[in-house]
């Protein structure tokens, strides 16, 4: 489902003319938006709205897949104000990073090979 909505509101936004990291920028703002989560959440807006800037920056796809990696990376010592892990105790998730977060950051780093 938050899949969708990013997908959905970054194609809007394509359409209306702007750049690839605005229109991911824009998608990760309807997750935010619908989902609640915030950056810090531990959720896959930890690894969404860094790549999302690094884009909308002018980085390289390696320089966007790097700075999702180090935004699921520290969602290893978070703890969940959202999403699934928010249901369960820390210590079922310390020291792991959440699975959105770390899928982001996997995606964008298989994009990014050479």
């Amino acid at each position: 489902m938050l899949l969708e909505i990013l997908l959905t509101a970054a194609a809007r936004s394509l359409s209306a003319g702007s750049s690839f990291g605005e229109a991911l920028e824009a998608g990760v703002d309807a997750i935010e938006f619908y989902g609640g989560a915030r950056q810090g959440s531990r959720t896959m807006i930890d690894a969404l709205r860094p790549a999302a800037a690094a884009w909308k920056a002018g980085k390289t796809l390696q320089e966007v897949a790097a700075a999702a990696r180090e935004g699921a990376d520290a969602t290893k010592t978070m703890t969940a104000s959202a999403g699934r892990a928010n249901w369960v105790g820390k210590d079922s998730y310390d020291g792991v990073p959440d699975p959105g977060a770390a899928a982001v950051a996997l995606v964008l780093e298989a994009a990014a090979k050479d």
